[in-house]
């Protein structure tokens, strides 16, 4: 054996040596390993057997985090409000007989967070061919949303197969569905018409009597182009007897001639020849029209506003207008009516003109003489509505010492009255009640807790002159409690102090015995259905019939 065989068997002993000792590591290794792993199985074993035989909820499941709702029945009526439900999740079957959900069979699935984020998921039951879910929410100040369907994957399939069958036909209908023009494809200057040859067209261009020269062309434009009369000179239009003088000339603008009968409306009454001259605008004009009995008359347009007809006077008109005065002896005054009338009352109500008399500002009202004035109710003293930067009249009238005053607001309209004794003491302002403070303006509030309008007794508030708050109406489904507000009467409609008033409440489930509510309405407007001697239903309906003073 060569030395090269001696080194390569040599080696290979090494190699198997090495192998040996290797084989004896692993082998310990697995033995060690095995009865590390048959340890731990038998120690999870035991904390298994430990978890599955513990009653006592070894990982703190709350009640809040899954419900299984024992007592299902107040959840049968989907109207019940979500603030009942309990937090986390939870869920409930819906039994014979219950309303609102999408079938009376199936169960619901609620997942409340806060009373603020609430959604619950309705199934049909498992006997029900119905594959859908339905969704709704929850929030406290508008109630339930109506159910919505989830589409399953058939509803899916079906929309889709309807889609493409519709698309597919109408991609298929040759008769113009869309009713396009030519216009929209870039034909609208195309004339489906025959056209002239060039023969036809040189024929047109040569005949000199069809068309105008130059000179022509300006002398036509330099002429009055405006017409005054009709082409044979006479009136360019006529005012029937079922026209109106006011909306026929406005009809045309300028300088024209025009004619009328004579019943014509808003006419001078007789037939008429006349011209009538207008601005461009239609706001200002003038008419001049003669009659056949050589009277002549006038009518005046200005800003719009037509005048009376005017007849105007001849010189021999007016003289014998003025001969016929002079000879009047009723129209003139005789030396006995002056004296008679020098020693009438001479004390003044008014102005000259008839109005009233404008009274000075800072003027005390209780210190003015017999007269009919007027003033801004702020800026006189002792007006009864010295806030009010309105006009006031005052209708004062006395008796020696003794002085009436009645004084009316011009805006709103409003009127009091006061009086002045013999003693000099003023007695105050009273009001006069119209018809119209008399009636009053319903509000509804805005409800709160759950409670919504019952039927179409609809919940309003009002406050009459007198300031007495009334409340009517009736409303259903909320929360029942001292301190829990069903709504809010504003400022200005609340009580002088806590008031509480007995009314009608639903009789459903206590046979025909008559049920009542208590309710409470706080100096804060708060209104509280605190209690309900109906049991069963004590959140059927509550109505109002309530009257009470404003603060």
């Amino acid at each position: 054996m060569d030395n090269l065989s001696r080194a390569q068997n040599k080696e290979n002993e090494i190699k198997i040596e090495n192998l040996k000792n290797r084989f004896d590591f692993f082998e310990k290794h697995t033995v060690d390993n095995k009865k590390e792993v048959t340890e731990k199985i038998e120690k999870f074993n035991e904390l298994l057997n430990s978890h599955v035989i513990n009653n006592e909820n070894p990982h703190g499941v709350t009640s809040q985090q899954v419900t299984i709702i024992k007592d299902p029945s107040p959840y049968q009526d989907a109207s019940y409000s979500g603030d009942n439900y309990p937090m986390g999740i939870s869920t409930f079957s819906l039994l014979q007989g219950s309303v609102g959900f999408p079938s009376q069979y199936g169960e619901c699935l609620n997942i409340k967070t806060t009373k603020y984020r609430f959604a619950q998921l309705f199934f049909h039951a498992g006997n029900r061919e119905d594959s859908r879910i339905y969704l709704r929410h929850w929030y406290p100040s508008t109630g339930w949303t109506e159910f919505i369907t989830v589409p399953s994957s058939s509803d899916v399939d079906d929309a889709l197969k309807s889609a493409k069958a519709y698309t597919d036909a109408h991609a298929n209908d040759k008769t113009n569905p869309h009713s396009v023009t030519k216009g929209q494809i870039g034909l609208g200057n195309v004339v489906n018409k025959e056209q002239a040859t060039k023969t036809e067209f040189d024929t047109h261009a040569a005949d000199l009597i069809k068309h105008i020269t130059a000179e022509e062309r300006e002398k036509w434009n330099t002429s009055q182009l405006f017409k005054i009369t009709n082409d044979d000179g006479q009136q360019l239009f006529y005012v029937n007897q079922n026209d109106d003088f006011h909306e026929l000339l406005l009809k045309h603008k300028g300088f024209v001639h025009f004619t009328s009968h004579p019943n014509a409306g808003n006419s001078p009454g007789v037939a008429v020849r006349g011209i009538w001259t207008c601005n461009s605008n239609g706001t200002h004009g003038q008419v001049i029209a003669f009659d056949n009995a050589n009277k002549t008359y006038r009518k005046t347009l200005s800003n719009g506003n037509w005048s009376d007809w005017e007849v105007l006077e001849t010189s021999g008109g007016a003289q014998a207008k003025v001969d016929t005065h002079a000879n009047n002896k009723t129209v003139h005054v005789t030396a006995a009516e002056r004296t008679k009338w020098n020693n009438v009352q001479l004390y003044k109500l008014t102005q000259d003109n008839g109005e009233r008399i404008l009274i000075p500002d800072g003027t005390n009202l209780l210190t003015l003489p017999s007269g009919l004035y007027y003033g801004v109710s702020s800026k006189i003293i002792n007006s009864p509505d010295p806030n009010a930067v309105e006009w006031f009249h005052y209708d004062v009238s006395t008796n020696s010492a003794r002085k009436t005053i009645v004084v009316t607001a011009t805006a709103n309209p409003k009127r009091w009255f006061g009086t002045i004794h013999t003693d000099g003491s003023f007695k105050g302002w009273h009001r006069f009640i119209t018809d119209a403070d008399v009636a009053v303006t319903w509000q509804s509030p805005t409800l709160l807790n759950g409670w919504k309008q019952y039927a179409t007794h609809k919940v309003q508030f009002s406050k009459n002159v007198l300031g007495e708050v009334e409340i009517i109406g009736s409303i259903t489904g909320g929360t029942i409690g001292f301190e829990v507000p069903a709504f809010t009467l504003p400022a200005g409609y609340r009580p002088l102090q806590m008031t509480h008033f007995i009314g009608v409440a639903s009789s459903i489930g206590t046979g025909s015995a008559p049920q009542f509510h208590r309710t409470h309405i706080s100096t804060d407007g708060n209104v509280y259905i605190q209690s309900c001697s109906n049991t069963v239903n004590p959140n059927e309906f509550i109505t109002f019939g309530f009257k009470f003073k404003s603060a």
